[in-house]
């Protein structure tokens, strides 16, 4: 038995690839330097309540373990995700998807763990996509 694949292609004119571009723009929106501990929890502020469709948690220096993350909007209301993602420096969560698209997202708490990173502290910085 013989399976075959069809693939299509059809070319996109370039101003459609600018708009794409242009939609899936990152931006920085806050950062926070934590302490090489065994667990913890901290909060990232989001600078001038960014309104995104999603996030992710880029890790500058030393390394974490993200367990899960807490995303409060600017009306008071939040969104729980269990991430379960080791981010060693030089690398970033995966990317997560703001629920609530038209409300501002204020701050993003998240759980942690070191355990197998070592006496470095990390350097946490939230990026949205706008």
């Amino acid at each position: 038995m013989v399976t075959a694949l069809l693939v299509s292609y059809s070319p996109v004119s370039k101003s459609a690839k600018k708009i794409t571009a242009a939609q899936q723009s990152w931006g920085k929106l806050g950062e926070r330097s934590i302490e090489a501990t065994d667990n913890g929890m901290t909060t990232v502020d989001a600078a001038n309540g960014s309104t995104v469709k999603a996030i992710k948690i880029k890790v500058k220096k030393g390394g974490i373990n993200l367990h899960r993350c807490e995303i409060w909007f600017q009306n008071g209301t939040k969104k729980s995700v269990d991430l379960r993602n080791d981010v060693p420096a030089g690398s970033e969560s995966r990317e997560i998807d703001v629920a609530d698209k038209s409300n501002s997202v204020s701050k993003v708490v998240f759980w942690y763990d070191t355990r197998n990173y070592g006496k470095q502290n990390a350097e946490v910085e939230l990026w949205g996509k706008s």
